[in-house]
């Protein structure tokens, strides 16, 4: 890729209100494994990209559906046959049965994710263990009346700047 093209989308990308755009670049191993579970040859201008900036860090696991939103799904039932749409989670964080906390370094799979002013809730199905940051921290979400997706926490239409955990109890 021409390196001209290259710096023009590293300070497209760079900058703070473009961040979440950016993965975890590839490795070259992981660009082989890709290749080969694919059965294909990534042109050597993808390659290059994905080494630098990542790849897209979202991964479709359903179809849009106005059934369920987010905060169904995490709090609620996180089955795809759910039919319940529900505004407000707080009645859950509220009984008792889950305790909130905010160091992400306590976060296991199963964690319930709830982000800044309750405009989301996820469910975490990969931690960051010692390491964890909201770059680390894997997330299962459904966004709003459009797909559910995997997804690094900060790596959604929704901020996460505060983000509280919650455990059951």
């Amino acid at each position: 890729m021409k390196e001209a093209l290259m710096e023009r989308l590293k300070i497209f990308l760079h900058r703070e209100d473009n961040s979440t755009l950016v993965g975890i670049p590839a490795s070259q191993k992981e660009i082989a494994k890709a290749q080969q579970q694919l059965n294909v040859n990534f042109h050597e201008d993808y390659v290059h990209f994905i080494k630098t900036f990542g790849g897209a860090d979202a991964t479709f696991v359903s179809t849009s559906t106005s059934n369920y939103n987010c905060h169904s799904y995490a709090w609620y039932s996180d089955s795809t046959s759910n039919t319940y749409w529900m505004n407000d989670p707080s009645r859950y964080m509220t009984d008792g049965s889950y305790s909130s906390f905010t160091n992400l370094i306590n976060a296991g799979s199963g964690t319930r994710v709830y982000y800044d002013n309750g405009e989301h809730s996820g469910i975490v199905y990969e931690a960051g263990g010692p390491l964890a940051s909201t770059k680390k921290l894997k997330v299962i979400s459904k966004w709003g009346m459009a797909p559910l997706m995997k997804h690094r926490a900060e790596y959604s239409p929704y901020a996460s700047d505060n983000l509280t955990m919650w455990k059951k109890n």
